[in-house]
């Protein structure tokens, strides 16, 4: 039995390198494409025979290795997202994730798209539980704001409109010019006020606010 945990662990460790090369392969290669699988074997430093001992074709690997990521992704979003307590604060949040999703890591986002996403088998897959739980934040990130639409509405228009903005981006070559911190914030905000965030609004029109309701701004104009 012993024995038996051993070679277990043993084999795990291998998986997990010949996805940490694959990964690092196909981001180097600008995609899957050129990657071949003997050069995913030379990275690990194995027979190429020995990668097809865990991952039966290319394809197989490349959906592994998408999986492998955008768990990773989830699982680190969910964490950090559960420590922010401010409705607006958790949307901003994770309106500039998701562009940094996409724009530090572009080739394996559109592997994800391409080989997870629009697979025939995705409804089924364990990409889309994944991709469930992540876009799922959002929908828990709102609590009960609702902007007259519904959850799932509210996360394909956020997650949606950043998408394709970055996409955008990419397509045209242009991806490390976009500021995605200038963006992220005014983009979040104009969602919260869609969707009926009660705090909503920019932190200097509530302070604003504030003062025209205790006459402050004209007594200082008066001074």
């Amino acid at each position: 039995m012993a024995q038996e945990a051993v070679q277990e662990g043993r084999r795990g460790a291998r998986q997990g390198d010949i996805l940490k090369a694959a990964r690092a392969r196909f981001v180097k290669e600008g995609g899957y494409a050129k990657a071949t699988m003997a050069d995913i074997a030379r990275d690990v430093g194995v027979a190429e025979g020995t990668v097809y001992l865990y991952f039966a074709s290319k394809r197989e690997l490349v959906l592994a290795v998408t999986v492998d990521w955008f768990g990773e992704i989830t699982e680190r979003t969910a964490r950090e997202v559960a420590a922010i307590r401010n409705p607006l604060d958790r949307l901003r949040f994770l309106v500039l994730r998701h562009f940094d999703v996409i724009l530090d890591n572009p080739e394996l986002y559109l592997m994800f798209l391409r080989e997870v996403r629009a697979t025939p088998g995705y409804r089924r897959s364990e990409g889309r539980a994944l991709n469930r739980r992540y876009t799922d934040l959002l929908k828990e990130a709102l609590g009960s704001a609702t902007g007259g639409l519904s959850p799932s509405a509210m996360r394909d228009l956020v997650y949606g409109g950043v998408e394709h903005v970055c996409l955008s981006a990419i397509h045209r070559g242009e991806a490390t010019a976009v500021d995605r911190q200038a963006l992220a914030a005014p983009i979040a905000e104009a969602y919260a006020r869609a969707f009926g965030l009660a705090d909503a609004q920019p932190l200097d029109d509530r302070l604003r606010r504030i003062e025209e309701r205790l006459g402050l701004e004209d007594r200082r104009e008066a001074e």
